[in-house]
Formats: structure tokens, C-alpha cells, sequence
């Protein structure tokens, strides 16, 4: 049986020379800590490890433009290195359909702006904008009451208008906050923007088109060259409700943290919530490794819950 070493934070393995450490957060941990102390064979332990880098591959091989080796991402053979890549992994290793942001990547991959390649992904989380199965993503648009743009009243946005200007037309510079070009937002920037007497339109955007994310409104808007109007959010000015935070949002959901009680067994009420898995299960391995509370409470356990009500960690 190969030597290891157990802490707090994960387990580091040692076999056939090489080291391999899997942290406390991942989905092979209790698998793996479970061999081990059941001793199993080095085989067996090396198999658990490379679960997922093979189910990983095995998966992105589908795509005949994206592919994952060694740890990278590579697009038309060249490597992908930006945050929507690191995120296409994680959000595998949690047991996500990645099919979705495989094709969004392939499309962003077509974008010629650097910067929006390397940051449009975390501003779609920062806004809890969904994708949808073609690799788009779908996002607000405030207009007038006769559904025609607010800054110049010349282009119209009733449901199935398909726009588009010359991408050259619209400013990419992204440290100016106003200027020319198409604008969608999420939800968060409504409020600056929308109009009681007007209407608020869903719009699905090819992340290839997207220009320039300014800095102001902490990244809620961007400038974009084409888009698509697929929806309007009824009642939006007296519900005032993100309707596509409804939907479901790849790498978002609620993870809810609770203890199981030393003596009784029972299970106490939320400790804390996430929207992340990584981060829940981060802060159950700390609640664990505390043993208890401010209130004296010692826990034998401590589990994390999905949205459904799924145990999906436990520590």
C-alpha cells in the first residue's frame, strides 16, 4: 500500500514515486481517504485518482475543436487558458452537464477580443446569466414603450427582431463606460437604465459578439455587435423579478450546511448557505474540523445539501 499523508486540508498520495494531492473540497476525496484506510492496492487507489481526468477527456473528445489533456484546454490544438476553461473543470469534477459551456467556449473561442475571451464568463456568473444549449446566453435589454431602443429610438426590439452592426461600429474599449454600440445588461443594472412606461426584453446573445464589458455598474453591462430577442419579462415593473436566475445557472444553486448533533443524532438547522458547491463544502470541512459552535453544540457530522434537499457532501 502506498505511504499518504492526512490533513485538514486534503490527502497526498504517494505512488510509484509520483505524488498526487486531492483536496478535502473534491467529489473523490471521501473515496479515496475510504481506500486508504481500507488499504487498498496501489491500482486501485491510482484509478480513483484518474477518474475524472479520464471522464473529463473522455467527455470534451466529443467536441471536435475543444480538447483536454493534461490538465489544459486546448481549441484547434492551441491552448484555452482563461476562466470559463478553469470553471468547464471544476463544473465537471461537480457533476454538471458541461455540453453547454463546451459550445460556449467554441464560440467565445471566435470572439478577437482577448479580453472579453478571458473575462466574459465570470461576468455571465456574476450576473447569474444561464446559458443556453447552443453555447449562447441570455441576458436584459431595457426599451421604450413602442419596444424601440431608448438611446436612439431607431431599432426596434419586438420578440424574433434579430440585430446586428458592424463590430467596428460598436466602442471596445471597455474603460468607457457610455458610448456607441448595442447594450444588454443583467439584472442588476435594470434599475438604472429601465423605465416604468417601456418594456424589458430577454435577448440571446453569441458570446462572439460581445465587444466590451465596462467597468462601471461593478460589470453588469456590456456592448455587444448582434443580438437576438427571444422573450419579454412580463410584469417586470411591479414584480421586479430575475426571471432568468430561475432558470438554471451552470455552477449556481443553493448548498446548505447542517450538523449532525453528537448525542441526539438529529440534524440542526442551516449553518450557512452557498451558491457554490467548492466553497460549501470548503466551509463544512472548517465546521468539521472546529467540532462545534458558538453555542456549545458538538457535532458528530456535518453534511451539505443541494437545492433538492440531497445530501451531497458529508464530513
Amino acid at each position: 500500500m502506498s505511504a499518504y499523508i492526512h490533513t485538514r486540508d486534503g490527502v497526498t498520495v504517494f505512488i510509484n514515486g509520483e505524488q498526487y494531492h486531492i483536496d478535502a473540497t473534491e467529489k473523490i476525496f471521501e473515496e479515496l481517504t475510504a481506500a486508504l484506510d481500507n488499504r487498498a492496492d496501489d491500482k486501485d487507489l491510482y484509478e480513483i485518482i484518474n477518474r475524472r481526468k479520464n471522464a473529463v477527456q473522455q467527455q470534451l473528445v466529443l467536441s471536435d475543436k475543444l480538447r483536454y489533456q493534461d490538465g489544459c484546454v486546448y481549441y484547434k490544438g492551441e491552448p484555452l487558458d482563461n476562466y470559463g476553461t478553469e470553471r468547464l473543470i471544476e463544473l465537471f469534477e461537480e457533476g454538471y452537464d458541461v455540453a453547454p459551456l463546451v459550445k460556449f467556449l467554441e464560440r467565445l473561442a471566435n470572439n478577437p477580443s482577448q479580453t472579453v475571451v478571458n473575462h466574459l464568463y465570470k461576468f455571465l456568473e456574476h450576473g447569474r446569466i444561464p446559458l443556453t444549449p447552443e453555447g449562447k446566453f441570455l441576458t436584459y435589454k431595457a426599451v421604450r414603450a413602442n419596444y424601440m431602443d431608448i438611446h436612439s429610438g431607431t431599432f426596434s426590439n419586438h420578440i424574433g427582431a434579430s440585430l446586428r452592426i458592424e463590430r467596428n461600429k460598436v466602442d471596445d474599449n471597455h474603460n468607457v463606460t457610455c458610448s456607441y454600440g448595442f447594450h444588454v445588461c443583467s439584472f442588476d443594472y435594470l434599475p438604472h437604465f429601465s423605465h416604468a412606461n417601456g418594456h424589458v426584453v430577454i435577448c440571446e446573445v453569441d458570446p462572439a459578439d460581445v465587444v466590451a464589458i465596462p467597468v462601471d455598474y461593478n460589470n453588469t453591462k456590456m456592448r455587444v455587435c448582434a443580438y437576438r430577442v427571444v422573450g419579454e419579462v412580463e410584469g417586470y415593473y411591479e414584480e421586479r423579478r430575475n426571471i432568468l436566475a430561475d432558470a438554471p445557472v451552470m455552477g449556481f444553486g443553493e448548498y446548505a450546511i447542517h450538523g449532525i448533533y453528537q448525542d441526539e443524532g438529529g440534524e440542526s438547522d442551516v449553518l450557512q448557505k452557498f451558491d457554490r458547491y467548492k466553497d460549501a463544502v470548503s466551509a463544512a470541512v472548517e465546521l468539521r474540523d472546529f467540532g462545534g459552535d458558538e453555542y456549545g453544540n458538538d457535532w458528530g457530522g456535518i453534511v451539505v445539501k443541494n437545492h433538492e434537499g440531497e445530501v451531497v457532501f458529508s464530513a
